[in-house]
This record gives C-alpha cells, structure tokens and sequence, in this order.
C-alpha cells in the first residue's frame, strides 16, 4: 500500500503476485512430475550442471535458511512481549526458545511437526476468516477498485513493481516443499497438487483479506502500519478481538517458523 498509494493497485499488486507464483509453482511441478528426485537442489543439478545446485544448497544452509528462522523467531519474540506485557529485553530470548523447542518438535520426525503444521494452518485461518466475513458485511470504508490508479511519485510502473516486490516477500518460501518430495507417497501427483493448490488458497486469502483491512480502515491508516490487522480487528471486534487476532499472528510466524525448518532439515540431507 506504501508502494502504490491506492486501494486498487495494491488488489492488483497482490493479484499479480499471486499469478507469478502460481506460473512458478506450474512450472516447478512439471520438473516434479518428470523427475522422480529430492528438491531444487536436484532439479538444477539435472538441468545446469552440478556446480549451480551446489551453489544453490550451500547458500541455503549457510544463509538462507537460519536468516528467515532468525527473523521469524525474532517476530515472534517482538510480538509475543507486547501481547504479554513483558520487557522489551526479554524478546531475544523468547525468539531463542522458539528455535530450540522447534528444533525439538522437528527432532521428532516428519509426522509430529507436519502434524504441528496443519493444525496451526487451520487455526490461524479462523481469525482472517472472521477479519474477512465482518468486513464485507459491515463495511465502514468504500473501496474503489476501478480505474486503476498509482500514486507513486515514480509513476505507474515504478509503483507496481515496488508493490509487486514486497507481495512476492509474502510468497516466498513455497519452493522449498519440494525438498518433502522423497518422503511423500505420490510425489508425482501430490507436489503438484500441493503447491498448486496451497498457492492458489494463499492468493485468494491475501486478496480478500487486503480488502477487509481497506474496508475497516481509512487507507492513509494502512500505508506505513505494521499493526493493520490488530487495528482492523479492534475496530471491528473490540479489544478483545485485537488481542485474538495478536494471537493469530503469532501462530501464523510460529507455523511460518516451523515450516522453514522442517524443509531446511532436509538440504544437507
């Protein structure tokens, strides 16, 4: 919303975003569905040689993936001290214990923190079902959607591109379900069908969800807010409904944490 400066383009930004990915995740389950192997890993070494694959694994396991745990943890930690009213101080040490009892729940297997996983996904969906069905009833703002328009003091397509980069941040991380395929029964069949499936969900979640934060709150409240959803629930359920929907946020990072690490696991492997 900082980016485009209109409740339009950002529905359109977080379309876009959701298109890319799902040609992404197409593509991605065709290799799947050709080659019977284990991650991206694989799938480059088939098709550019072994040194890019190398390349690809050991930024994984040296950068990528304990920076997005760590900064989910920390997250958590942030969150997690303003809902319970705790010192600032003590955030860093609520992120390390997220790492350590996740790396516990992953110690136990595939089954336990899968497990873990859907049960947090369905949880953490309530509160943005609820968010998304009372915003629509009872709207308080009028949301134009049409003509499309941008206001960024770079223009049009400067607008949307910045847009468009932070939506795809929110995508991200889809591509390393792949690094499960050995572990599943079908593979073939059932990668596909996951990240077809879950980016497709995760699109039109992100669409209506945007929209009832638009239809609760003026939009110059939303550009630069890091606490939308908690304002956007407040306004609509009280302040109970602000502290519900802090705890909503806080299992989605949890989950989010949890997924990077039961893929990540896998990369060495």
């Amino acid at each position: 919303s900082q980016s485009t400066g209109s409740a339009s383009a950002t529905i359109l930004v977080w379309l876009l975003a959701g298109v890319i990915s799902i040609c992404s995740g197409l593509t991605v389950s065709e290799i799947a569905a050709a080659l019977n192997v284990n991650g991206a890993i694989e799938y480059l070494d088939y098709s550019y040689g072994n040194i890019w694959g190398f390349l690809f694994g050991w930024a994984e396991m040296t950068v990528y993936f304990p920076a997005q745990i760590a900064a989910l943890a920390s997250i958590f930690g942030q969150q997690f001290v303003v809902l319970a009213g705790l010192p600032a101080s003590s955030s860093k040490w609520i992120a390390a214990g997220v790492v350590l009892l996740l790396f516990l729940i992953n110690m136990l297997g595939t089954k336990a923190s899968a497990w873990m996983q859907s049960v947090i996904t369905v949880i953490k969906l309530i509160p943005l079902f609820l968010i998304i069905v009372f915003a629509i009833i009872r709207p308080q703002v009028s949301v134009s959607l049409w003509p499309v328009t941008v206001d960024s003091s770079g223009g049009w397509l400067a607008g949307i591109s910045q847009g468009l980069l932070s939506a795809l941040f929110a995508f991200e991380g889809w591509i390393v379900v792949t690094n499960l395929a050995k572990e599943m029964k079908n593979p073939k069949k059932d990668l596909a069908r996951a990240i077809i499936l879950g980016l497709s969900l995760v699109t039109v979640v992100y669409v209506l969800v945007n929209y009832a934060f638009m239809a609760v709150l003026p939009f110059d409240k939303i550009i630069g807010n890091d606490n939308t959803a908690y304002y956007a629930s407040l306004k609509l359920f009280g302040q109970a409904g602000g502290k519900n929907v802090t705890v909503g946020i806080l299992l989605s990072v949890y989950g989010a944490c949890n997924g990077f690490m039961l893929t990540g696991m896998r990369t060495p492997y």
